[in-house]
């Protein structure tokens, strides 16, 4: 283990015990903040190195990386979103144990993109879950939530140790669909998801964020990239994945709790994703490799956008136009971008990705293809619906604060991804991998 990894591992853990001891929820964002963009800076060497062609990197992610190079940009990518979902946490009914808990969810899932050894996985991927248990147990009235999300997770953290130790056993074809099972109940594939609609019921936005957003069932699965099971298995999941894509946009269209269609979009685009994977197409592969990153940081945004609202505002309620553009219209131009970045905006990187994941998709399976067309459109649905409600309503006796200049660093940061990246194709495709060369000969 080279001395960066050790610090990026080191980094939110050490973060999340000197926010938990400060003394106000203000210097524990600060601390937490401060943390993970050094635990960011450190883990952007990789990816940077790999697109230099240096011959030495400065960073390993062990035999890995070499077998998916996408992989070196996880950690990078895990620490901006959990950066994002502790920096964008308002101070207004936040403890400074929530953020040492999101600093905590970030250390877990740092461990499991940084280091995907079986025994690391299975240890990290049970011990991201107890914060959230945690919090949960403290907010939901008598504890439903915290059951719920618990009922869950246990036999998430199961499968996903038993998956491992069987598939670096040997057992290839038992070990995948045991670890695939329990991956999918922490990407709230449907039917599975019950319990994330508890959890954005009664959890801080930013800790659902750090938890949901990152999807680092996607890392496992890469680094698990050559096993290959049955075409019959790979078919069956993708199918899955559609099914999960169009049902939670379809159900995200008719919700009238702003935070129930966050998370029926967070769900639907992790379908999407997971189609992809599935496919043997090396375009889908890439595209879901890419789709993976450009919308869980678009996500992570537009999630984080709606906490910031909501420290305005309180809990919104989509059933009727409230609030008013005049009123706070970075915010709101800023909510309607990223939302539309995590369906594909044109000029964004998730638009390239969803390209590649949409080519290589329909030409494996047609009909699939056409799902995720459908779902990626009633997502968008669920995103203007939303803008409407929340930004189209007459102005209050008690006028709104606009973005704060912290949540406008924090925002211009993530668009700037977004968008460079977007306007720059070749850079976000080549990311992904020398596998691209391959990719072009389709």
């Amino acid at each position: 283990m080279s001395l960066l990894t050790l610090a990026y591992l080191l980094l939110p853990a050490v973060g999340a015990l000197l926010a938990n001891q400060a003394t106000d929820v203000r210097t524990a964002r600060r601390v937490g903040a401060g943390f993970l963009a050094a635990a960011t800076l450190i883990a952007s060497t990789a990816p940077v190195s790999l697109l230099l062609a240096a011959d030495d990197p400065l960073w390993a992610l062990s035999k890995v990386a070499s077998r998916d190079p996408a992989l070196a940009w996880a950690p990078a990518f895990v620490s901006l979103v959990s950066f994002v979902a502790v920096a964008m946490t308002p101070a207004v009914g936040t403890r400074p144990a929530s953020i040492a808990r999101m600093m905590a969810v970030a250390a877990a899932a740092g461990g499991v993109v940084a280091m995907p050894h079986p025994a690391v996985v299975a240890i990290a991927w049970a011990l991201g879950a107890v914060p959230v248990w945690l919090e949960l147990r403290r907010a939901s009235e008598r504890g439903a939530s915290a059951r719920m999300f618990a009922l869950y997770m246990l036999p998430s953290a199961g499968l996903v140790a038993s998956g491992c130790f069987l598939l670096s056993d040997g057992g290839t074809l038992t070990g995948f669909v045991v670890l695939t099972v329990g991956l999918a109940i922490r990407e709230a594939v449907m039917p599975l998801h019950s319990w994330l609609l508890a959890a954005v019921d009664d959890a801080p936005m930013g800790l659902v964020v750090a938890f949901v957003a990152p999807q680092i069932g996607v890392a496992v699965h890469l680094s698990q990239n050559d096993i290959l099971p049955s075409a019959g298995v790979g078919e069956a999941m993708a199918i899955i994945s559609a099914l999960t894509a169009v049902g939670a946009a379809f159900m995200g269209v008719f919700q009238s709790n702003a935070r129930r269609a966050v998370a029926y979009l967070f769900i639907s685009q992790s379908g999407l994703v997971g189609v992809g994977l599935e496919t043997s197409s090396e375009v889908a592969r890439a595209g879901a490799t890419l789709t993976w990153m450009a919308v869980g940081l678009a996500s992570a945004g537009f999630a984080m956008a709606l906490s910031a609202l909501e420290a305005r505002r309180g809990r919104q309620s989509l059933e009727r136009p409230a609030g008013s553009l005049a009123e706070t219209p970075r915010l709101a131009a800023a909510f309607l971008v990223l939302g539309l970045a995590s369906v594909g905006l044109p000029a964004t990187v998730g638009f390239v990705a969803e390209d590649l994941l949409m080519q290589g998709t329909v030409g494996q399976f047609p009909s699939l293809g056409l799902m995720m067309v459908a779902a990626t459109a009633l997502n968008g649905v669920t995103v203007v619906k939303a803008f409407f409600a929340l930004f189209n309503g007459t102005p209050a006796r008690n006028p709104k604060q606009d973005l704060l200049g912290r949540e406008r660093l924090v925002l211009s940061l993530v668009l700037a991804c977004l968008v460079g990246l977007g306007l720059a194709p070749a850079l976000a495709t080549r990311a992904t991998g020398p596998s691209h060369a391959a990719t072009r000969s389709e």
